[in-house]
């Protein structure tokens, strides 16, 4: 989320710092192989995703929420393109198979079955998700925009107002510490799955057995 925000002020002409509290780029999603669902830029296709999709929810979910991402799902196509990766089309569906289990890959009841699927391959021993945040924090600092990796912000700063015009943060190598002044602040401070404590936790999660993924294990 941190790096689709820089790149989306970027692109309206802002300046960006990114501050990244592990020393790595992109967080969780740069251990992450990717693989992911992409809707046509064509309005049938579109309606009929946001149809399954909005009936897979019982029609609880936020329809506006829906409707904006079978509407630019594409735009995620065009925006690793443009970081120069090329990807694997795995399986591309006809209007009619929209919904369809057969193509739903497993997950039940076929919603994933709602778009044309693609895969981003890793390089080496890294997953696709690294090299998309590899290659998109280059871009960023390519156009203009700075990163600063292993460095949380440890303070929003306000004015007399209570308008935010700042941050504090300290590297975690150095113990440098930094002061921004800015017109705003983005948190995108990610996350990971709570551990249960079950025996044998630590060690076979991460890359040693299982992960947080059911499907995946199964």
């Amino acid at each position: 989320a941190g790096i689709s925000a820089a790149d989306a002020a970027l692109a309206r002409g802002k300046k960006v710092i990114v501050f990244e509290k592990k020393p790595y780029q992109g967080g969780a999603v740069s251990n992450c192989p990717i693989a992911y669902v992409s809707i046509r830029k064509d309005r049938a296709f579109q309606n009929a995703a946001f149809h399954l999709l909005y009936e897979y929810s019982n029609y609880n979910a936020n329809p506006s929420v829906i409707r904006q991402y079978v509407n630019n799902s594409w735009r995620t196509k065009e925006y690793i393109e443009r970081l120069g990766i090329k990807m694997i089309p795995t399986q591309q569906l006809e209007l009619e198979d929209i919904g369809d289990p057969k193509y739903a890959d497993g997950f039940p009841p076929a919603v994933m079955a709602h778009g044309d699927f693609y895969l981003v391959p890793g390089r080496g021993k890294g997953h696709g998700g690294a090299l998309i945040c590899l290659n998109a924090m280059k871009d960023i600092i390519k156009r203009g925009g700075q990163y600063m990796l292993n460095t949380p912000i440890t303070d929003i700063l306000v004015d007399e107002n209570g308008k935010v015009n700042g941050v504090k943060a300290v590297n975690n190598e150095t113990k440098e510490e930094i002061e921004v002044e800015c017109e705003a602040v983005i948190i995108a401070s990610g996350g990971k799955p709570r551990l249960t404590g079950a025996p044998g936790e630590d060690k076979f999660l991460y890359d040693k057995g299982i992960s947080f993924c059911a499907t995946c294990d199964a």
